[in-house]
């Protein structure tokens, strides 16, 4: 991570002119302050180099190693001088406080404190950590957002699936006794249609068969008629000679058997009648 922002080029404005690009690095050795404005790549617009804490780094004093000098208690105890040695190695004379002279090794203790560019990156890592951190606790709420709105909206869709279902059911309701409604008038008007026709049909029949009844008196007369004719015939009273006599006799004959014949085709018509007007009613052909 230290070596991505090391690597960062930065551009540089040095006199109303800009510059670059630049490391971190080589801005070191550029006269660079604090005022100094700079870009890179992701920002906006031009900023103060203090106000970026890798280049911040850059005008930060770097803190005094402290040497503090440790006495030896052996070698006090036996009265020897030494030297004291600090932190850039130059050694000291002791000062003398008595008639002995005690001899002090000197020990360097120097505080590590971190570097300013440690510090940036320390800093930069925990603007990114917060960052970051922030970043997730929005990514999560966005995604439970999400994930209610999904919820949400499934609700909705099965509340209105739901409705337009039942929509459909009482539409379909409606057409089913629309539909029942529409059979039995159909059915209704059909019984009356067969009604009829069967009051046709019957009244047909009647007036036939009466005509054929008629008929058949008519017949019936006409062969009471020939029969009184044929007993004339046969009978001695009339003078004729037996040719016409046997010829009269026949034809009186024949016209009695004609009448007859024509009463039993009369009375067969009747039962044709009747039965043809019966299927008829049953539905078959007339």
């Amino acid at each position: 991570m230290a070596q991505s922002f090391q690597n960062t080029e930065y551009y540089l404005v040095v006199d109303n002119q800009q510059r670059g690009p630049f490391t971190v690095a080589q801005l070191a050795t550029r006269p660079i302050t604090p005022e100094s404005l700079v870009w890179t790549a992701g920002m906006e617009n031009w900023a103060p180099a203090s106000s970026i804490p890798i280049l911040a780094a850059l005008f930060k004093t770097p803190e005094k190693v402290v040497s503090i000098p440790v006495i030896n208690p052996a070698t006090a105890s036996n009265g020897t001088n030494s030297s004291i040695t600090d932190t850039s190695g130059v050694n000291k004379k002791p000062s003398t406080t008595s008639t002995k002279k005690t001899t002090a090794r000197p020990s360097t203790l120097q505080n590590k404190q971190p570097t300013g560019f440690m510090v940036a990156i320390r800093e930069t890592l925990q603007e990114k950590r917060f960052k970051y951190g922030a970043y997730l606790v929005v990514g999560l709420i966005t995604v439970a957002g999400i994930l209610q709105v999904g919820k949400t909206l499934k609700k909705s869709s099965l509340a209105e699936k739901n409705k337009q279902t039942e929509q459909h059911n009482i539409k379909a309701e409606q057409s089913l006794e629309s539909l029942t409604r529409k059979v039995a008038a159909q059915e209704a008007l059909a019984i009356k249609e067969q009604e009829r026709r069967e009051r046709e049909i019957s009244e047909s029949v009647k007036r036939r068969v009466s005509e054929i009844n008629v008929a058949i008196t008519m017949q019936e007369e006409e062969l009471v008629f020939a029969r009184q004719n044929f007993s004339e015939v046969t009978s001695m009273k009339i003078l004729r000679s037996a040719e016409t006599r046997s010829e009269e006799v026949n034809a009186a004959m024949d016209k009695i058997q004609y009448h007859e014949n024509e009463i039993e085709r009369l009375k067969r018509e009747i039962k044709t009648v009747e039965l043809n007007g019966k299927r008829a009613i049953e539905g078959r052909n007339y």
